[in-house]
């Protein structure tokens, strides 16, 4: 995997977001989530998916999104539970 390149090319992408159809800025947002938990900082990334999860209509990135948020919740991350 090459993080560094991913990332750039997130920032080019998110950049031109203007022009995205909604199902694609539902995915660039799945994928903004991704690289937030995968960077460690799942403050941030937990309310993205929780996001991607309640706005996309796509099923498959919800079901994403959703095995994404599992790997990504630290014990006391839940805010209704602190």
């Amino acid at each position: 995997s090459d993080y560094p390149r991913f990332a750039a090319i997130l920032t080019d992408v998110d950049a031109a977001k203007a022009e995205l159809a909604p199902a694609q800025l539902q995915y660039l947002n799945y994928l903004k989530a991704w690289e937030r938990g995968y960077a460690g900082d799942y403050e941030q990334a937990i309310p993205l998916y929780k996001a991607v999860i309640s706005q996309s209509d796509d099923t498959v990135l919800q079901f994403r999104a959703t095995a994404s948020l599992v790997s990504n919740w630290q014990p006391g991350s839940c805010p209704s539970r602190q």
